[in-house]
């Protein structure tokens, strides 16, 4: 919104303090100045991201995941977390491996998935392990290996992943 939008809006307010109009000004007003300021922030903070900053990189990408400022843009948000995948940041590994398995943005595809919970997996999630023994188990992106994948699923339990430690014993009767 235009700053002489809201400037607009604060004149009527003062002009016309009695009006029966005035409570809906008032709200529409601390609206404008809300949007205006949240704008503001956006900008600042895809300024900060554009320059490389990984905290900055992180909030933009959430923002455009789950609409913070507005509309959500799977796309942009796609661009941003890809961004953080490629810096090796986990959770842009992980949210990547996420939009190809279920087919956000993109087409599905289990064995980019498959890659980047590898990538995750060797950062130390164990979550990715799980959803690698997944994959594997169903042969989905990655030839099936029912073994490969009880394996991951026990590494994953002895590293305290409760998913891991209840799939095993709900399927495998192990633990």
């Amino acid at each position: 919104m235009e700053l002489k939008s809201i400037q607009a809006w604060g004149n009527f307010i003062k002009k016309y303090p009695n009006s029966k109009y005035i409570s809906e000004s008032k709200r529409i007003y601390t609206d404008l100045l809300k949007e205006d300021k949240r704008a503001k922030e956006l900008e600042k903070i895809k300024k900060l991201a554009e320059s490389g900053n990984v905290i900055y990189i992180k909030k933009l990408a959430d923002i455009y995941y789950y609409g913070t400022y507005g509309e959500r843009n799977h796309n942009l948000a796609y661009s941003w977390y890809k961004v953080l995948a490629d810096k090796n940041d986990l959770e842009g590994i992980t949210t990547m491996a996420h939009m190809y398995t279920y087919g956000i943005t993109v087409d599905v595809n289990f064995k980019k998935a498959f890659e980047y919970y590898k990538k995750g997996a060797m950062l130390g999630d164990t979550d990715c392990l799980v959803d690698m023994a997944f994959l594997l188990r169903r042969g989905n992106g990655v030839p099936q290996d029912i073994n490969q994948a009880k394996e991951l699923l026990k590494i994953a339990a002895k590293k305290g992943n409760k998913a891991a430690k209840s799939y095993l014993k709900r399927v495998y009767n192990i633990l």
